[in-house]
């Protein structure tokens, strides 16, 4: 299939898809009511150093059977590199099986991002299923290394990464947990010379490496899933395993390659507080003029998380994770209730 036909095609999943958020909701005795959670926020990173604000959120939750509508979640913080950050979040759930996301923020200094995504993930066979991510990045917090599995920690540079990206997933429900599906990707991306204070510039320390001077690539994948998690990823049991492939076209700046990866993830519930949960990742593609953000990476907050976010990249990368997940204590303000948990991990990988 052409390029032009598969932006169509992309075109007119994002158009249904969409249209299909507009259904009308489960009803609800008794209405809708209102709660407000006033939090505090406060994080520190190895790349984005302290960040801290206030974030409101709000939560529209049907009274008679507990069921969230939607959460609204509003901040506003401070960072000593971007300054100060506006940002507005909404979680809709029209229903059980679909949700819309909206993500946007705005920093006064470089960092600004836009994320929407839907998700229609019905569990009956037989059932299609949709998945839409649309996205406008623009982050002055990335770091570079260097290519390869031998990276030292003193080549550390810094980069400001634009980035536009638009994927759809068709699945189909093939019974048994099982699920088929195809994914066209569209990903824009650009690299830029302004980055925080005490690094130097990628795009000088490596002005040869693949991508440096942007790129412009489509994608197109083939995927089967089995999924035994009844909430997926806020599931507390069950078992997951995905296998990919596809080829990825380069329009600009990249060349075509093929890409492929596996993941599995296992949720073991142990006790009333205690429970295991193990996960694998690998990734692959064929060329090594690939852009350096379109390889495979370990490090951040999901791959081989000992390390900061693209710590390591080449062509192929595994992870292997495992996790004793612990609550300590549980708590019930505004109205919500909290569970408060430590989980120790232990994580080996490879690129």
């Amino acid at each position: 299939m052409n390029r032009r036909l598969w932006l169509a095609a992309l075109i007119g999943c994002l158009a249904r898809s969409f249209a299909a958020a507009g259904d009308s909701l489960p009803e609800c005795p008794g209405g809708l009511g209102t709660k407000l959670v006033p939090l505090p926020v406060y994080a520190t990173l190895p790349n984005e150093g302290d960040t801290f604000g206030v974030m409101p959120v709000i939560l529209r939750v049907c009274d008679a059977n507990q069921r969230t509508d939607s959460i609204i979640a509003p901040s506003f913080t401070w960072n000593d590199v971007i300054h100060a950050t506006g940002t507005f979040r909404w979680f809709h759930y029209p229903t059980e099986d679909k949700t819309l996301t909206l993500v946007a923020s705005l920093s006064t200094r470089i960092n600004s991002g836009l994320l929407l995504t839907w998700r229609d993930l019905p569990t009956q066979p037989g059932a299609s299923t949709t998945e839409i991510e649309l996205r406008w990045q623009r982050s002055v917090f990335y770091r570079f290394f260097g290519l390869g599995p031998d990276t030292p920690p003193e080549a550390e540079s810094s980069y400001t990464r634009v980035r536009v990206h638009a994927g759809a997933r068709r699945g189909y429900n093939l019974g048994g947990h099982w699920n088929a599906g195809i994914t066209v990707l569209f990903d824009h991306d650009g690299v830029q010379d302004l980055g925080v204070p005490g690094l130097p510039l990628s795009r000088r320390e490596f002005p040869s490496v693949p991508g440096m001077g942007g790129s412009t690539q489509l994608g197109q994948t083939i995927d089967i899933r089995f999924d035994t998690r009844e909430r997926r990823e806020t599931s507390e049991r069950g078992f997951f395993a995905g296998v990919a492939a596809g080829v990825v076209e380069g329009l600009a700046g990249s060349p075509t390659y093929l890409t492929s990866g596996v993941q599995l993830r296992v949720l073991v519930p142990e006790t009333e507080w205690l429970s295991a949960a193990a996960r694998f990742d690998w990734r692959a593609v064929t060329s090594s003029e690939a852009p350096f953000y379109a390889q495979s990476s370990l490090g951040g907050a999901f791959l081989l998380r000992g390390f900061t976010e693209d710590r390591f990249i080449d062509r192929n990368s595994w992870t292997l994770e495992m996790e004793q997940r612990t609550r300590l204590f549980q708590t019930h303000i505004y109205g919500v209730t909290a569970d408060w948990r430590i989980d120790p991990f232990v994580a080996v990988g490879q690129v």
